[in-house]
């Protein structure tokens, strides 16, 4: 009897340490306040200042979830061409676009297709 209970209150007290030491792992953590990033495949190293103007050039669609986001996180001088005449992925007519508008940064959003 003592025996079956020591092992018993072993393994009840191991099963306890472990589901500490696991559910201390899975804590969450603050996110820091500075700009996240959206997942993406392309590439960047700094988002410009919140007082550039910023060139939204490409999909209508990807354009819309961009400004969303731009917006979100306190942007708010960013421009949207109504209608782009060239194609979106025609960087040369984007970066002379931007020089027309006067932006400071151009973002160029292109969908790939599956």
């Amino acid at each position: 009897m003592g025996r079956r209970y020591r092992i018993s209150s072993a393994i009840t007290l191991s099963y306890l340490l472990s589901t500490l030491l696991i559910l201390n792992g899975c804590s969450p953590t603050l996110s820091p306040s500075a700009v996240h990033f959206p997942i993406t495949n392309g590439s960047h190293t700094r988002l410009p200042s919140a007082q550039q103007r910023i060139l939204i050039w490409g999909d209508p669609l990807l354009a819309r979830v961009a400004n969303e986001w731009l917006r979100s996180h306190h942007y708010s001088n960013i421009l949207m061409p109504p209608q782009i005449p060239y194609l979106p992925s025609d960087r040369q007519v984007a970066l002379a676009a931007a020089a027309e508008v006067n932006a400071t940064f151009v973002l160029i959003l292109e969908r790939e297709e599956l």
